[in-house]
């Protein structure tokens, strides 16, 4: 006698069932998995900008209770805040930098743009550089003589103390962004080096260590006051 044989194959119906079942799934699961992954980075840099602001805190603590200097003069990397915060971040020598894998100045979201940038460089000596994604508040690192002119990049500059400050867990000290040598000031075309990796938001660490986040609407707004505490952190 003949046995009868069951077809352990997969029917066409089955396949296609189960191929539109997989693909419903796919669909789900990587929204999910960017947002997780978006998730991930904005913790690592708002863990990046909380170091810088321990850091920070130190130098003050170390110069008299001065904010860390946007430059201290012109010249090498060294001399801009990412040199002055360095030995404060496990740098050896302010003068040699940080390990790609070690580098805490650069924000994980930010990708590099059409010309293939996505930091900020500041020469070192012997070929080696600081790179760094995030901007310093110009307004407050960088005081001139003259109250009316506000700031320099230039130059000798006004110390500013964080005792001058009045609100310091309203007044930014970084912000996710590069160029512009690494500074963030009040200025038409600023705006621009600002960046909004995290789900069309920038992180900000505030003068008090606290890390936040704003969107370009908030920041455009921000800027249609220039006395605003968030930008001077004092009255003028």
């Amino acid at each position: 006698m003949y046995s009868i044989r069951k077809s352990s194959a997969f029917s066409l119906v089955e396949l296609l069932v189960g191929l539109a079942i997989l693909a419903m799934l796919v669909g789900i699961l990587i929204p999910v998995t960017r947002g997780a992954i978006g998730k991930a980075r904005s913790a690592a840099c708002a863990s990046n900008l909380r170091q810088m602001g321990v850091a920070a805190l130190a130098y003050a603590s170390d110069n008299n209770g001065v904010i860390v200097p946007s430059r201290i003069k012109p010249g090498g990397g060294a001399h801009y805040w990412v040199g002055q915060l360095a030995p404060y971040l496990g740098a050896e020598d302010p003068w040699r930098g940080f390990t790609e894998d070690q580098n805490p100045y650069i924000c994980p979201a930010i990708g590099e743009d059409d010309e293939g940038i996505g930091y900020t460089t500041f020469p070192i000596s012997s070929g080696k550089s600081y790179y760094a994604s995030y901007l310093i508040n110009l307004h407050i690192t960088a005081r001139t003589e003259s109250p009316n002119s506000g700031f320099s990049n230039t130059g000798t500059f006004r110390k500013c103390y964080m005792s001058q400050m009045v609100a310091p867990s309203r007044t930014m000290l970084f912000i996710c962004g590069y160029g512009n040598m690494g500074v963030i000031y009040l200025s038409p075309g600023e705006g621009k080096f600002v960046k909004y990796p995290h789900g069309d938001k920038a992180n900000i660490l505030y003068l008090d260590g606290h890390v936040g986040q704003k969107t370009e609407t908030e920041m455009i707004e921000l800027s249609d006051n220039p006395h605003d505490v968030f930008w001077r952190g004092y009255d003028w």
